[in-house]
């Protein structure tokens, strides 16, 4: 059996070079691909090195994208990631390890 799981929720910044959620895990099959799709206009989304890569130019929130997995046989699964695009983020506590943030 087919299937693919992986981050549920991606936080991007309008207007940067997007952001990307982990690498999605595939069980089952072979010669598997993945593939990135949604119905969003001006949200560009794609896969790389097994992660959904995303960006926008302008705001909004729970964008649908849909992230499939095809085996070599032709077997298929799909898992659904929000796409929130905020011009800052907001941190409900203080960040650690020295980050800083910039509004757009």
């Amino acid at each position: 059996t087919l299937a693919i799981s992986g981050d549920d929720v991606l936080n991007i910044l309008a207007g940067n070079d997007g952001g990307n959620t982990t690498a999605f895990t595939v069980t089952g099959g072979s010669g598997n691909t993945l593939a990135a799709s949604t119905e969003v206009t001006g949200l560009n989304v794609s896969i790389s090195n097994g992660q959904l890569h995303a960006n926008k130019t302008s705001i909004g929130t729970d964008h649908i994208v849909t992230v499939t997995v095809t085996s070599a046989a032709g077997q298929t699964a799909s898992t659904n990631v929000t796409v929130n695009v905020y011009s800052q983020l907001i941190f409900t506590s203080v960040p650690t390890g020295g980050a800083l943030i910039y509004a757009v």
